[in-house]
């Protein structure tokens, strides 16, 4: 493994593709190098809060954080968390949901989201 991609790789990033010989690696390596500064001089990126209130379930996993507003029933809002180091913009969605159900757990990776719901007697 030559040392950029195991820089990539202490770092927690990936390769996305390209000749080593490609005009891109100076910039990309360049990119590395001040991820690696900020890193360590724990330079981190902008805050950015998100309100939740007291009776909100939320979870994050992946980069994205999913939360039930208990003003808008049945709705759980995403949220991709933002990164300007990897590039990755802030979005928002919402998606409809059964109306009364107890919780709910992401998988990005596997692409799955689930709710708990109960039965009714």
């Amino acid at each position: 493994m030559d040392r950029y991609n195991y820089e990539l790789f202490i770092s927690g990033l990936e390769h996305v593709g390209g000749d080593e010989g490609d005009l891109l690696t100076a910039a990309r390596r360049e990119q590395l190098d001040q991820y690696q500064s900020r890193w360590l001089m724990l330079e981190l990126a902008p805050i950015e809060d998100i309100p939740l209130d007291s009776g909100d379930l939320y979870d994050i996993a992946g980069g994205m954080l999913a939360r039930k507003v208990p003003k808008k029933a049945g709705t759980i809002c995403f949220s991709q968390i933002a990164s300007s180091a990897r590039g990755v913009p802030r979005v928002g969605w919402e998606v409809r949901c059964p109306e009364h159900f107890l919780g709910f757990k992401i998988d990005p990776a596997s692409n799955v989201f689930a709710t708990l719901t109960p039965v009714n007697k």
